[in-house]
Order: structure tokens, then C-alpha cells, then sequence
């Protein structure tokens, strides 16, 4: 998870970078995600909670993972956009 890409940018730096305001929103969700997933997995104990949890926490990670290659977010986003026949404003 972070660990992965505190090995590419160095990981004091990348504790700083997290909450870069254009890194914020991804690593809330991520962070918030892990946290519920930990949660629906170990107390709630429910298959689907946890596997929905995992799946935003992927999502999150990925959209993270993307603000370090300068432009891909609005290249994966123009992608979506056409999937989906719509414009996605980023």
C-alpha cells in the first residue's frame, strides 16, 4: 500500500505528500477504507462489507498510485468518461 510507493519516493516524503491537496481525497479514502475493512473483517465479520471495503481501498490506492506520473489522472479519468459516454471534471 503506501509502503510500495514510499519505497519509490522515499518514505518521510511520502508522509509529507499524502495530504498534498491534490493527494488529500485519495488518502482519506484510503486510510478510511483500510480502517473499515480491518473493522467488517474482524468485528462486524461480514464477507460483504469487507470485500466492498477492499474494493474501495483499491480504487483509492490506484487513484493515489496515479498522482505521481504527471497527467495520468486526467488521461484514466478521459477514459472513464468515454467508457461511460460522460465528461469527468478533475
Amino acid at each position: 500500500s503506501f509502503t510500495r510507493t514510499g519505497f519509490l519516493t522515499g518514505f518521510i516524503r511520502q508522509i509529507k505528500t499524502m495530504f498534498d491537496p491534490n493527494r488529500t481525497v485519495a488518502s482519506a479514502v484510503y486510510l478510511g477504507s483500510l480502517t473499515m475493512t480491518l473493522i467488517s473483517a474482524f468485528v462486524i465479520r461480514s464477507v460483504i462489507l469487507t470485500l466492498f471495503f477492499v474494493i474501495i481501498q483499491f480504487g483509492a490506492m490506484c487513484w493515489y498510485s496515479l498522482s505521481y506520473i504527471p497527467g495520468a489522472r486526467s488521461v484514466v479519468a478521459q477514459f472513464v468518461g468515454v467508457l461511460f459516454n460522460r465528461r469527468i471534471a478533475i
